[in-house]
């Protein structure tokens, strides 16, 4: 995590940096080309101890373009669609392949989308449009850091992390990329208060999250998943991932009441496909 500007030049021109910590590393160069767009290399792992000096010999290769498509159950014209691709750095064994790189298109309305100007390397895929969300893969061997997992190891991953981020290869030989897709799941949700009156103007809002390989996570597609209650308490939220799901409900004068945590969050299971109807009780906070 050194920033580009720790990165000064030596005489011959080449960056350097005096403050690397001792311990592994992963590095990357990035370069763009006024003729010929941008240039990247593949990530290098490295190791340095203290008051180690190393010199690193890097090549450069093109940006690549990674061409897909949505899985063709999903009815066209496609509407709201977006990919969002991230690719790992260090080896898929490997525990240090713990960065975020990440990039997006949206999907045209034959289904098909294009990801340019990306460094080598392979990584996961997630995507949305109205109505569908990208299925996620059940653990096993190939989402594993370590390639001889055992049995026990893959259900601990199940367990941990659920589906996953379908696999994208560095390999820009293939035909398109096929996303697969399922039904997104829908909520349906009535806000009242402890005597059963309808609360409007209350604001639920869900955070789905999908679990990279590489160790991180973050909100799915990175978009708002809310809806405001009508004067009836009733607000419905289309185009959600299916699975566990937490949410929160924000009103100025209501609120959840405290778990055993002293959180005030929900839980939601999602269904794809389905409509999940729930009854949501909040608390008046101005009430002593």
């Amino acid at each position: 995590k050194i920033q580009p500007d720790a990165w000064l030049p030596i005489k011959d021109g080449r960056p350097s940096c005096a403050s690397i910590p001792p311990c592994k590393h992963g590095i990357y160069l990035a370069h763009r080309s006024a003729e010929d767009g941008m240039y990247f290399s593949a990530p290098e792992m490295f190791e340095i101890g203290v008051g180690e000096q190393k010199e690193l010999h890097l090549q450069l290769f093109p940006g690549r373009t990674f061409e897909g498509r949505l899985d063709p159950a999903v009815p066209r014209p496609i509407t709201l669609g977006a990919v969002k691709l991230n690719l790992q750095v260090g080896e898929r064994s490997s525990p240090n392949a713990t960065m975020l790189r990440e990039y997006s298109a949206e999907v045209n309305a034959d289904g098909s989308f294009v990801l340019t100007d990306l460094p080598p390397g392979d990584g996961q895929i997630i995507g949305i449009c109205d109505g569908w969300v990208s299925a996620g893969v059940k653990g096993g061997r190939e989402y594993l850091w370590r390639p001889d997992a055992s049995a026990e190891d893959i259900e601990m991953q199940l367990a941990a992390y659920g589906n996953v981020p379908q696999s994208v290869p560095d390999d820009t030989t293939r035909e398109p990329f096929v996303l697969r897709m399922k039904p997104a799941a829908t909520l349906q949700a009535t806000i009242v208060d402890k005597d059963g009156k309808p609360i409007e103007g209350a604001t639920l809002s869900l955070w789905p999250n999908v679990q990279w390989r590489t160790g991180y996570s973050n909100l799915f597609m990175q978009r708002t998943c809310e809806g405001k209650s009508d004067e009836h308490g009733r607000l419905t939220i289309t185009n959600l991932p299916s699975g566990s799901v937490y949410g929160g409900v924000q009103h100025e004068r209501y609120a959840i009441a405290e778990n055993e945590q002293g959180r005030r969050q929900l839980e939601v299971d999602l269904e794809a496909g389905k409509t999940r109807e729930m009854r949501v009780e909040l608390v008046d906070t101005q009430q002593k």
